[in-house]
């Protein structure tokens, strides 16, 4: 049946009225069994009106659909009670012609009559109806499961439902009838029964039996399934696919089956086993006497004897049993009969060993027979042998037999064979199989020898030849005395050499070195060794010696080969020369001896020899150009003289000084006046002896010693000091020329002939300079002008003065480049309407030849064009939207004489050009104030009619005027234009922070237009601003962090203006799309897949942009059609790119990477495909070497990247884009191994857009980069100055933001802004940072914006350099102390430098709040860079643990490294010399616990760190008294870096419940060290708290196999650790079993060492402490031997007290022992070093000496600090009472006794006191005081009976009594 259909009833009475409320609810299509009833579901609806006509004299029709005869009505018809909308009925006994479609028909009354004809249901009669469903279709099952069997039948009459019956009756059933979503009904019954293997393969059908109502036979349908049964067995049979036998013997196949459970009862002992062709029963093999295993057991193994060729077939299994006779097909066996068998396999094949060791060979061969197998034997017989049977895979045997025996070299070559024996039972021989193998030893000698390839001899001497050789040790017996060393030629055993008197080693020793005597030119060839001895004669051919006599030889080598030195240097030169004979080596002397000298030999490679000879001397200046030779001398054996060969080398003083001269080009000066020459000179120090008093400064001409221009006077300089500064007097015209400067002294005449000063004498001279040269200034304005005039003689400088003297000036010298001096005079003046006009400045040089002094002047305009004048500042042009309102910026100015007329009676008018009539009065214009000459003017409602030109007329009593200068323009415009929106940058990076500006004119400020965003993404402000042309204008700025789902969003700004009269507001929208660039991404669907043909690969990636490379084993392929085809779709962001590598390829192939990146990062994905396993050993991640920079040229930039790694792949980006070679960028690129060179040339044009240029390397391993900046070289200074800050550093705050500058002076100047603590950089996050350098100023500005300013509370200039550093805080809002826990930065002692091979490792770890940390490189700092150094950070807190990494290019040109840490509160440093670096010593350090262990408290967990330095370092965690170590309660994760170590432990929230204490715990073997961590209730450590003791219980047992200790101790709490060798062990599976038994205060605790752990104990230990003591107990053993012989027990001196002072109280605790380990207890609780605790140790071997501050807020908490000691040999403490030493001993009771009975005498004397001082007072009518206090209250004059004792108890309560009585009593 189809779903149900709901349609509006319609009817020819009704239609147009009701149709649109009536419906019927009806199923489409009914099937009917012919002869049967069926029931039409049925529902409708109508309007409420009409259901009062809903009656029982309403009927049901159902009738055709354009008709209203009733149809059916022979099928005795039922319908539901229509009363209830309900219209089902029930049609009986249907014949095929009442197939058809009715329509429902209510028939009521003449008001409800109708048809609803949009619904109709289809009735169909038949024969068949459909068979019934079963659930589920399959039945699949298990022996002895539950099973549920459904069946469902439709039920088309409801009243006749189906009759369900099961065949076989499995079980119970159970029926029920379902209705269906469209109302029809289903029959269902559930069959339910226990499979069992007998049910396998049964067949079960349901069957539906329909009753007929027209006399027929009933109509049944029926389903049938199968039940198969899982686990019932099946017939299956494991066979061998073949079986191998020799012909006459025996086979066994191995045989086992299955079979169906319910044929299990016929397996009986009557079956039996048949082997047969696979298309016959007949039974074959039956003449080998088949011996079958047990059938019952499904055992079919069967052996078969005396096999021959014609029995080699495929057989099949059968079985034969009563009532069961099975053939097995699904397996088969192949027997081989063969003539031949296989030898026997031996492993290892090859055989190489070492003498001595033990060796095991395995002989297998296969057993195909089981009741005969092989016989395997070993020739020789070398040692014992084991056999053993294995079983196959495939249940065949095979016999192995195992040889053990020591190898010797005696074995050496020795052959060992296996032979496998097998039995025939034809009578035939038996078959014997041998494999063989030879015995190599390793270790057992070969013939080799060692020898130089050549040696060089002088003609006459001897010389000695190296010679080493080795052998087989077999031969090593004929090596004896009588063994003689022959030197023979290649193909020749004759002796050769014999004429040299040759004496060779000692050759038992294998020491064949000769030495050769007189050698001649004769004796030049290539010679092998050959050993002569009795059964032994072997001449060595692996290698020979070339012997090359000479008559001339090197000369010896100078090192260092060039001398430069300075003065004072130690200077080390080494001479070294070659040896050619041992006994008669060269003589080494120096020339000049400068020093001492020392020799040595050295042997070379190749075993020649080199004589050193070392000359040690202090350089002096004295030395400077000096020659130094070193001289070899060679003897000669024939009689001629000795041959001598000499090096030299010049000494060259680099700091001796040198003739240099400084002097200015050219000086000018007036005829008649004087000059000043400046001058200054350096010289060769050697030369320095004869600068004295004696010397003259002479003035020559180039060419000539002839002293010049002594007619002038001439006075200079100190030459003592290299001053030769002078001055000449009445110069005149005579006296121009150029001279040369010649110093004169005794022993010295030298003329500077590298520079001359060419002096002009002038009658004229230049003007002074007046600065600026136009002046044009406004009414008010602060001018200063400059005037500036040469002085050419020091002693007579011009003088300045300036006409008229607007203000007092200053005037100062200044020295110009070239060394002359500038006289300066800079005036300071307001300017103002009444002193514009000329000023000039005269500068006056007098002269010495009795003429007057010649002035010179410069004059300047000062114009001040609008200091008096009729003027006014208007916009040209305004435009204003209709209907809005429109504000006109206007100001102006009077001419003074008219400003008296301007008062509060003036009105202001907008009239046109040529009238005075007033214009815009229709738009309520409202105007600025007049009197301040304010005429801005809003008009209101202004339309398209006032569209016009205006002038502005001031109308007053006495002063009416247009201003006809400037005029507005005021346009109306029915549209705006759109908002400008504008980016901060055009293409932003993931991460920026990222500016969009919108921007829309605002004519009218009283109402401005309003901006909205959409989307809004983050932070908004606006502001208003003015143009220069007085426009103003409304921006918007909308602040975001861009990420990549920005990129390419469409962001809109509208504008809103608010309209007049009502109208609607006017809205203006602009949109854009951000471009965002961001690093790439490869997704997870990358994958590849392996076809037959080829491996296909594919790679996704997103990013902006996106650059993919394949790396194929580690090297990177490009497209071609040799190997690989690559295709990529490019989609703006997303890149995928396909790789098909071949079936060729495919067999090299280990790896494949896909590797993307761009400019701002990178990532990968290894795709393994072959073997995923397999890496490239040599791959080595890309460095970028410090040696990578550019060269900036006339025409073009040159740049160079060296990289080094393997693979070396490099990219270029140019302005953070890939470039590639092209005619604007032209790369080459040079590739060595690991070592890759790129340089880019970079053009003329292409320079000018030039910004930046990245070098970017990268591989599978890794990446690195280098920015290149060009335009902006890095300056540095030679003379480094420590910083300081300006006084000038200040804050400006204003509405919208704060303005922040800092000045500092110093070289380098470095400069850090800290926002909060935190540093800050240039960003536009919300701070504006801009430098400007000059030299050794810098000057720093910061702008924070509203928004930052809300969190800002601190801002602090912070200035360092490698000298020094200083600070200054800037509080702007709220100057108070960012963080209560601020502490100054400490450097830890762990902090130190590693050397390796290739690179040095340094790390830095500070603790402060906040840590902040630099590097200074060689003084300058160092930053995270490709460029040198790799640097991390692991930042927790206020702990910083920062590493760096100098690779061995830099190693070179490191003299120093400075790890500096500084904050707000202070700084601190330490340098870290690497080339000399301090070992930290083989020597062990006892461990420590820094004061930086604490814990912090979350909501779900707790989290603490403990931090350890010692030697070595090791850390154990308890909780609750109880040892943890890392699991799912506890996450711990410990960080060592040599001598410390810092763990962390997290305890999860189920566990915090129980955590009462938690105690980091460290020790060695020369001490210990723990600090309780309280967490939850840090004070609850028990009020029974007990020092632990160890009982004398406690004892050790020794088994044979094992070494039994237990440990008891008694303490509250008690904790225990067992120390082994002075090391700690815990519970672990490797040699230490240890359990612990717990009781309240009482532990016992076992440990067991196994026997192999045994051998290394010497000694064990069983440590127990809390934290009120400890005790130890050394358990010997094996050897009771003291670990530490040097081990004291601690001791507290009677030194250590305590020292109470006004705000704090200090003590100091003194211990001496070895290990020296002491720890605080304040109130009982451990303390350490903390912002509350400020504790100091100093150590010094045994002796500890450790201080405690304790501040005055802890004052008041504090009963009782204890100073505790301790080590492995014991304990001590000491008790220090500092204020009120309450007891806490067993006198308790009786001290409280004691003070109550001394507070209650105290008390009655104080009232007798009071009583008479009142007594006295009554007497004497003087006012009472009180004298309870310092502060005088005056007490009202009573009685002595009005003052009580309640009232006296008053007053004492206000004070305490004073002890000065008032002079009035």
């Amino acid at each position: 049946m189809v779903g149900l259909m709901i349609f509006l009833l319609i009817d020819s009475s009704l239609y147009g009225v009701l149709c649109s409320t009536f419906q019927v609810s009806l199923v489409q299509t009914v099937r009917v069994l012919r002869g049967s009833c069926v029931t039409v579901p049925c529902s409708f609806d109508i309007p409420s009106k009409y259901e009062g006509n809903l009656n029982e004299q309403c009927e049901a029709k159902w009738v055709d659909k354009n008709k209203s005869n009733p149809q059916l009505t022979d099928t005795n018809a039922v319908t539901g009670d229509l009363t209830r909308k309900n219209c089902t009925t029930t049609f009986g006994n249907m014949r095929p012609d009442h197939s058809n479609t009715y329509y429902f028909r209510l028939d009521c009354s003449s008001s409800l009559r109708g048809t609803f004809t949009m619904a109709g249901v289809t009735l169909t009669v038949t024969d068949d109806l459909p068979s019934p469903t079963l659930t589920p279709s399959t039945l699949e099952v298990n022996d002895g499961d539950s099973v549920n069997l459904t069946c469902s039948a439709p039920v088309p009459c409801l009243s006749h439902p189906p009759n369900l019956t099961w065949t076989p009756t499995l079980g119970y059933s159970q029926e029920t009838l379902q209705e269906n979503q469209d109302k029809t009904f289903v029959k269902t019954s559930v069959l339910n029964f226990n499979a069992s293997y007998l049910h396998d393969g049964e067949k079960i059908s349901c069957t539906s039996v329909y009753r007929k109502q027209d006399g027929s036979a009933d109509a049944s349908f029926s389903t049938t399934a199968i039940i198969l049964c899982r686990s019932c067995g099946q017939f299956e049979i494991s066979l061998p696919q073949t079986v191998q036998v020799l012909r006459g013997s025996c086979v066994t196949v191995p045989c086992s089956f299955g079979m169906k459970r319910k044929y299990e009862q016929y397996l009986s002992g009557g079956c039996r086993a048949l082997w047969v062709y696979s298309g016959s029963s007949d039974p074959r093999l039956t003449d080998t006497n088949p011996v079958t295993g047990n059938l019952t057991e499904k055992n079919c193994t069967t052996t078969f004897s005396n096999m021959q060729h014609g029995h080699s077939n495929t057989y099949n299994f059968r079985l034969d049993c009563n009532g069961l006779k099975y053939t097995f097909k699904t397996a088969s066996v192949k027997i081989e009969v063969k003539d031949n068998f296989p030898s026997p396999t031996l492993t290892p094949s090859t055989l190489e060993m070492n003498d001595g060791d033990s060796v095991s060979l395995t002989c297998s061969a296969p057993v195909s027979c089981l009741s005969r197998p092989p016989n395997l034997t070993w020739t020789p017989t070398l040692g014992e042998s084991e056999e053993t049977l294995q079983e196959n895979q495939d249940k065949t045997l095979v016999k192995i037999s195992v040889l053990n025996f020591n190898a010797s070299y005696l074995h050496d070559g020795e052959k060992i064979s296996c032979n496998a024996v097998y039995q025939k039972q034809d009578g035939n021989s038996d078959t014997t199989l041998t494999s063989t193998t030879t015995i190599l030893c390793r270790s057992c000698g070969q013939f080799e020898i060692s020898l130089p390839q050549t040696v060089q001899v002088l003609r006459g001497s001897c010389v000695t030849v190296p010679c080493s050789f080795g052998m087989k040790r077999k031969y090593e017996q004929y090596l004896n005395g009588g063994c003689r060393a022959l030197w023979v030629y290649s193909g020749s055993s004759d002796p050769r050499l014999t004429d040299t008197n040759p004496v060779t080693g000692n050759l038992t020793e294998k020491n064949c070195t000769t030495t050769f005597s007189n050698m001649q030119h004769g004796h030049s060839n290539t010679y092998n060794f050959r050993l002569d001895c009795n059964g032994l004669k072997y001449t060595f051919k692996s290698a020979s010696v070339n012997i090359e006599v000479k008559d001339n030889f090197p000369s010896p080598t100078l090192t260092p080969s060039t001398l430069e030195m300075n003065d004072g240097d130690s200077v080390s030169l080494t001479c070294s020369a070659p040896v050619s004979c041992l006994s008669r080596p060269p003589n080494l002397t120096w020339t000049p001896t400068l020093g001492e000298s020392e020799e040595t030999l050295q042997e070379n490679q190749d075993k020649t020899l080199v004589k050193i000879s070392v000359l040690n001397f202090n350089a002096s200046y004295l030395h400077d150009g000096e020659k130094v030779s070193c001289n070899a001398v060679y003897k000669k054996q024939d009689g001629n003289s000795d041959t001598t060969l000499t090096s030299t080398t010049t000494i060259l003083c680099r700091s001796c000084g040198q003739f240099e001269i400084s002097l200015p080009q050219t000086v000018q000066v007036l005829r008649g006046s004087c000059v000043t020459v400046p001058c200054s000179f350096g010289m060769k120090r050697k030369y320095e002896q004869y600068l004295n008093g004696g010397c003259r400064a002479l003035w020559v001409y180039s060419d000539s010693s002839d002293p010049r221009l002594t007619d002038t006077n001439p006075v200079t300089g100190n030459l003592t000091e290299k001053n030769c500064t002078t001055t000449f007097s009445n110069m005149q015209h005579g006296h121009s020329n150029t001279y040369n400067f010649r110093l004169d002294c005794n022993g010295l005449k030298y003329t500077f002939k590298t520079a001359s000063v060419k002096i002009e004498v002038k009658d004229n001279f230049p003007t002074p300079t007046l600065t600026p040269s136009t002046l044009v200034v406004k009414n008010g304005d602060s001018v200063s002008l400059t005037c500036s005039a040469l002085v050419p003689c020091l002693s007579y400088p011009p003088n300045l003065t300036w006409t008229p003297p607007l203000h007092n000036s200053q005037e100062k010298l200044l020295e110009n480049q070239g060394k002359t001096p500038m006289r300066i005079s800079v005036l300071n003046f307001t300017a103002s309407r009444q002193n514009h006009g000329q000023i000039s400045c005269v500068a006056a040089y007098q002269k010495q030849d009795e003429s007057r002094a010649v002035t010179f002047s410069t004059r300047v305009n000062i114009q001040c064009p609008e200091c008096d004048k009729f003027e006014i500042s208007l916009p040209q042009t305004v435009q204003v939207l209709s209907g809005t309102c429109v504000t006109i910026p206007c100001s102006f100015e009077l001419q003074r004489e008219y400003e008296k007329h301007l008062h509060g009676e003036c009105t202001a008018l907008w009239v046109y050009l040529e009238s005075t009539d007033a214009r815009l009065t229709d738009t309520n214009p409202v105007t600025g104030n007049l009197t301040e000459k304010n005429c801005t003017t809003t008009f209101y409602n202004v339309q398209p009619n006032h569209s016009s030109l205006y002038y502005f007329r001031l109308d007053c009593k006495t002063l009416r005027y247009t201003f006809k200068e400037a005029s507005v323009k005021i346009d109306v415009k029915e549209h705006f234009p759109s908002p400008t929106l504008t980016v901060s940058i055009l293409e932003g990076k993931e991460g920026d922070w990222v500016n969009l500006t919108c921007s829309t004119p605002s004519p009218c400020l009283t109402h401005p237009p309003t901006l909205t965003w959409t989307p809004k993404m983050g932070d908004i402000m606006e502001t208003m601003q003015m143009s220069p042309n007085k426009s103003t204008a409304k921006t918007s700025v909308l602040s975001f962090i861009a990420t990549n789902l920005h990129h390419r969003q469409n962001i809109s700004c509208t504008a809103t203006y608010k309209m007049g009269n009502g109208n609607s507001n006017s809205s203006l929208t602009t949109s854009l799309k951000t471009e965002i660039l961001f690093r790439p991404k490869i997704l997870p669907s990358s994958s590849c897949i392996k076809t037959t043909s080829q491996i296909n690969c594919s790679c996704e990636i997103v990013g902006n942009p996106p650059i993919l490379l394949w790396l194929f084993n580690g090297q990177p392929v490009n497209q071609s059609g040799k190997v690989y085809a690559i295709s990529h779709s490019l989609n703006d962001t997303y890149l995928r790119s396909t790789i098909t590598v071949n079936q060729q390829q495919e067999r090299n192939l280990s790896s494949l990477l896909c590797f993307s990146f761009n400019s701002l990062g990178s990532d990968s994905k290894q795709l393994f495909i072959n073997s995923p396993h397999i890496p490239a050993e040599n791959q080595v991640s890309p460095r970028i070497l410090p040696s990578s920079s550019c060269i900036q040229r006339i025409n073009q930039i040159n740049c160079s990247c060296e990289i080094v790694g393997n693979p070396p792949i490099l990219q270029w980006f140019f302005n953070g884009q890939p470039v590639n070679q092209s005619e604007n960028f032209v790369i080459t690129d040079s590739l060595n191994g690991t070592y890759l060179r790129s340089t880019i040339t970079v053009n003329q044009s292409q320079d000018r857009n030039l910004s930046s240029l990245l070098c970017f390397t990268f591989n599978s391993l890794g990446s690195d980069s280098k920015q290149l900046f060009i335009n902006s070289p890095h300056i540095s200074g030679e003379n480094q100055v420590p910083p300081k800050i300006l006084p000038s550093s200040a804050c400006i705050k204003t509405r919208s933001q704060i303005n922040c500058s800092c000045e500092i002076v110093g070289n380098p100047p470095m400069l850090q802004w800290l926002f909060n603590g935190q540093p800050v950089n240039q960003s536009g996050k919300g701070f504006i940072i801009t430098d400007s350098m000059n030299g050794t100023y810098l000057r720093s500005t910061i702008t924070v914006n509203q928004q930052q300013e809300r969190n800002l509370s601190s801002l602090l200039c912070f200035s360092f350099n490698s000298l020094g550093s200083d600070s200054k805080q800037l509080f702007m809002n709220s100057p108070q102390i960012i963080a209560e826990n601020q502490v100054p930065p400490r450097i830890l002692p762990s902090s130190s430098c590693i050397k390796t091979t290739s690179q040095i490792d340094c790390s830095c770890e500070i603790v402060g709040n906040p840590p902040i940390l630099l590097w200074l490189f060689n003084g300058q700092p160092v930053n995270q860079s490709g460029n040198v150094y790799a640097i991390s950070h692991s930042l927790n807190g206020t702990y910083l643990r920062s590493t760096i990494t100098v690779n061995q290019q830099q190693e070179r040109n490191l003299s120093s490294l400075l790890c500096f840490s500084f904050n707000s509160l202070g700084s601190d440093s330490k340098q870290l010399f690497i080339n000399s670096p301090r070992i930290l010593g083989e020597n062990q350090v006892s461990p420590r616990i820094l004061p930086s262990s604490i814990c912090f408290q979350r909501t779900n967990q707790i989290n603490c760190s403990c931090e350890i330095v010692g030697n070595p370092p090791i850390l154990q965690w308890f909780f609750n008294g109880q040892p943890v170590n890392q699991s799912e309660n506890f996450v711990i994760t410990d960080s060592l870096n040599g001598t410390y170590l810092r763990s962390t432990i997290t305890v999860n929230q189920s566990q915090d419940r129980n955590l009462s204490s938690l105690l980091c715990f460290t020790f060695n073997s020369l001490g210990s060290d723990s600090k309780q961590l309280f967490i939850n209730s840090p004070h609850i450590s028990g009020e029974n708290q007990v020092p632990p003791k160890i009982l004398p219980s406690s004892a050790c047992i020794e088994t044979r196999s094992q070494i039994n200790c237990s440990c008891e101790i008694v303490g509250n709490p008690p904790m225990l650790q067992w120390l082994f060798n002075g090391q700690l062990v815990n519970q672990s599976g490797k040699g230490f079993i240890i359990t612990d038994s717990l009781n309240g205060t009482y532990l016992r605790s076992t440990i067991t060492v196994n026997q192999q752990q045994e051998r290394n104990l010497s000694s064990l230990l069983c440590f127990s402490f809390n934290s009120l003591g400890s005790d130890s107990k050394q358990l010997f053993i094996n050897s009771p031997r003291i670990l530490g012989e040097n081990q004291v027990s601690p001791r507290i001196l009677p030194s250590s007290s305590c020292i109470q002072r006004t705000n704090q109280i200090n003590c100091s605790c003194e211990i001496v022992g070895n290990p020296p380990m002491l720890q605080w207890l304040f109130n009982g609780q451990p303390v350490n070093h903390s912002e509350v605790f400020v504790i100091t140790d100093s150590l010094n071997g045994t002796y500890l000496r450790s201080t405690i501050t304790v501040n005055q807020s802890q004052d008041r908490n504090l009963f009782s600090l204890l100073c505790f000691t301790f080590n492995s040999l014991g304990s001590d403490s000491k008790q220090l009472f500092i204020k009120s030493p309450q007891i806490l001993a067993e006198n308790q009771g009786k001290g409280q006794i004691s003070v109550f009975i001394s507070t209650t005498v105290i008390l009655l004397v104080l009232v007798c006191v009071l009583l008479f001082v009142i007594r006295f007072q009554k007497t004497h009518h003087y006012p009472l005081y009180n004298i309870f206090g310092g502060k005088q209250t005056k007490v009202q004059n009573t009685s002595e009976d009005d003052i009580s004792i309640k009232e006296i108890t008053s007053i004492m309560k206000r004070g305490s009594l004073n002890n000065d009585v008032d002079d009035s009593l």
